[in-house]
Order: C-alpha cells, then structure tokens, then sequence
C-alpha cells in the first residue's frame, strides 16, 4: 500500500525523438513496434537552450 496509487499501467521505455512538428511525432509515434498493442503517448519537451520570453527571441535574434 503506502501513498502511492494502484494504477494498472506501466511504462515500457520512451523515446526522445527531435521532430520539426506534431505531424512528424505522431508519424514516428505511430512506428514504435508496441504501438499496436497499447498507446504511445506523445509530449512536447521544452528545450532550455531557446529563448522563450518575447524580448529573450528579440534580444536573440540582435545579437546581444
């Protein structure tokens, strides 16, 4: 027992996977060999390295 929660679901492995879109995940998503027997879930990751606040891209994209 303890705090966790009973679940029936558990994990296989994951694949981090570099795509230009959601279209290109779900398409590589789609070929993971166990797909067909359960699901395949699907999650952007935010990659720190990028500027994510507007003035960030725009101070960026100056150079500076």
């Amino acid at each position: 027992m303890g705090p966790f929660a009973t679940t029936k679901e558990f994990l296989r492995g994951y694949y981090v996977l570099q795509c230009r879109d959601l279209d290109q995940a779900l398409e590589q998503a789609a070929k993971v060999p166990l797909a067909r027997y359960g699901s395949v879930e699907v999650r952007p990751i935010v990659d720190f390295a990028l500027p994510t606040a507007p003035d960030q891209r725009a101070a960026a994209k100056a150079g500076t």
